[in-house]
């Protein structure tokens, strides 16, 4: 079996959206300092009718994730995040 990759999801208000973008793109840089074989991305759906916009976070390591990632990730990141962060972990297949 592979190592698995962590998925997570959380919403932010609209207006706070670029802030909040920055704020996880230094957040993954500073994960990926700390663990060099780290590949961590982030994704965005605007959700303007809602005026809200959704992130995803994915993390993968070969050799496995890093223990606490996600909830270092949650801590740092708790300002914008309006509501629960939703954490998905998939093992990949091929």
């Amino acid at each position: 079996m592979s190592a698995a990759s962590l998925f997570i999801y959380w919403h932010c208000r609209l207006d706070q959206a670029t802030e909040a973008e920055a704020a996880a793109r230094d957040f993954q840089a500073r994960a990926r300092v700390s663990h060099p074989d780290l590949t961590a991305q982030l994704y965005r759906r605007c959700d303007a009718e809602l005026a809200r916009v959704t992130l995803m976070e994915t993390y993968s390591c070969a050799a496995g994730l890093p223990k606490g990632l996600s909830d270092e990730a949650a801590a740092d990141l708790a300002p914008w995040a309006l509501s629960g962060r939703h954490v998905e972990v998939f093992e990949r297949l091929s």
